[in-house]
């Protein structure tokens, strides 16, 4: 409430109502987002760890233990189990790539 707390009523209710949804998490979208939020976290935490970073796993199995969806377990199992480097090649290599008619 405190960062919305100077909006127009017509402006911070929506976003308060949509936080509050987030928290809650009892709609598909909130569990979507909230596995998102930990995926990323997540991915984060793999980045540290491939810089050297020692002190990284409890925080990968955490994230890890936190994400509820099927889609989203997947998603942190293959975070997991991918190298960093992997990932990086896959972005850098789809630069230019037409999918769907349009370039990325």
């Amino acid at each position: 409430e405190i960062q919305t707390a100077g909006l127009p009523a017509d402006i911070a209710g929506p976003i308060r109502d949509l936080i509050a949804e987030f928290e809650a998490k009892e709609t598909p979208e909130a569990r979507c987002a909230k596995d998102a939020d930990k995926i990323e976290c997540l991915l984060q935490a793999r980045e540290y760890q491939a810089q050297g970073h020692s002190l990284t796993q409890p925080w990968i199995d955490t994230m890890v233990a936190a994400v509820k969806t099927d889609a989203g377990r997947r998603l942190a199992e293959a975070a997991v189990r991918t190298s960093v480097d992997a990932w990086w090649r896959e972005i850098v290599s789809s630069y230019g790539v037409k999918r769907g008619g349009a370039a990325r």
